[in-house]
Formats: C-alpha cells, structure tokens, sequence
C-alpha cells in the first residue's frame, strides 16, 4: 500500500509546470494550485526542469522536506519525480536509532548496577575480614592480660629506651612498687646499684639483637 505522503509528478521543462500523476492526499490538493509552476525552492522540481536525473533531498513545493527520485522521460521535456516526505522515509531509521539508543542505556545501566553490587560485596568482604580480625587481637589481649595479671614471673613491657610501661602483679610485689611508680622507671633501676652497668649493656644487646638472656 502507497503511503499517503508519495505522489507521482511530472514536470515540463518547456512550460515549467507540475502534473500529478497520483492521487492527491486531500489536505494538499488545496495547496496544488499553489505550487504551479515549479518554485525555486523545489530541489526535485528544480533538477527536474534541468533535466538531471538523480536524487534531490530537500523542501518540495509545499515547503516540506521530501527525498525524491528524477527521472527524464527520453524523447521529451519531461521529467518523472516520486516523492515522499522524509518524516516518513527516516522514521524506521530514528526507531531503530531510538531501540539502540535504549538498548545502550540498559547495557550501561545493568553494567553500572553489576559494578556497585561487586563494589558493595567487596566492602562487606573487607568489613567482615577487619572485623574478625578485630575480634582476634581483643581475644589475645585479653588472654595476654591474663597471662600478665596471673604469672607467677616477673613480666615486664618496656618502650625502646628501657621505660617501663607494663608490670604484672609478680613484678609490684616483687619490687615492692606500685604499678604508677613502676611506669616512671626504667629497666636498669630495677637491678642493684653494683649491677646496672652490665643492665645498661644487656640492654644495648637487647636492642641490637631483639633478646638477651643473663
């Protein structure tokens, strides 16, 4: 079935008129009195006065932007033109641009959703990971804490530089300090005035070579 927007015109280059060979739609037979003789804007009409043959992409009599095919009839002055309005002939194409364009959107979308739950199931991942290991250092601090309340050695926790920074019960009662004043000491005024020099240097071997035993 001929969509309504084709017709069939020929056109006289001799007397630069329009003849419809087709039905004419009835909203634009008001108009084809009108469109008599070919207008310069009608780029079909117009390559057809020239007897060129080809296709004309452009605003017809009626200002409409058509694509047609011209044709010379041989033998004459006239040239054969079908048209169609070019709303018609490019809407398949914007409806498959369109699809596409949709098609993408979900594409890009369904990829952005698979990134955020990848994302989101990494974080929970590493949450859940700190979390356990979180849960271990207080399970060994407080078997550490244990360790160092119930002893019955001497357990002591010392800075870098020998203060003391942890006693156990052993050691208060051992030395007969309390735990503040015992935080305000350091390793070697534990030993006896007559022994703090050989503390010093164990203490420099502990630092260079991680234990010492004496």
């Amino acid at each position: 079935m001929t969509d309504p927007t084709t017709e069939i015109l020929l056109v006289c280059g001799r007397d630069r008129d329009i003849l419809p060979l087709s039905e004419i739609p009835s909203e634009t037979q008001a108009l084809r009195a009108a469109c008599q003789p070919v207008k310069p804007s009608d780029a079909a009409g117009t390559m057809a006065l020239k007897g060129e043959a080809g296709i004309a992409e452009g605003p017809d009599c009626r200002g409409v932007p058509v694509v047609a095919a011209v044709r010379p009839i041989p033998g004459t002055t006239w040239s054969i033109v079908v048209k169609m309005d070019n709303t018609v002939i490019y809407a398949p194409a914007r409806h498959q641009v369109l699809q596409a364009a949709v098609i993408i959107f979900l594409l890009i979308l369904a990829a952005g959703l698979s990134v955020g739950v990848l994302w989101r199931q990494r974080n929970i991942s590493f949450y859940r990971e700190a979390l356990d290991l979180e849960r271990e250092r207080g399970t060994l601090a407080q078997r550490f804490e244990h360790l160092m309340k119930h002893a019955n050695d001497i357990i002591l926790l010392a800075s870098q530089d020998g203060t003391i920074r942890e006693a156990n019960d052993r050691a208060v009662q051992a030395y007969g300090a309390s735990p503040a004043e015992m935080r305000k000491m350091k390793l070697p005024e534990l030993c006896a005035p007559s022994s703090r020099a050989e503390a010093l240097c164990r203490t420099e071997e502990l630092k260079a070579s991680g234990g010492t035993l004496f």
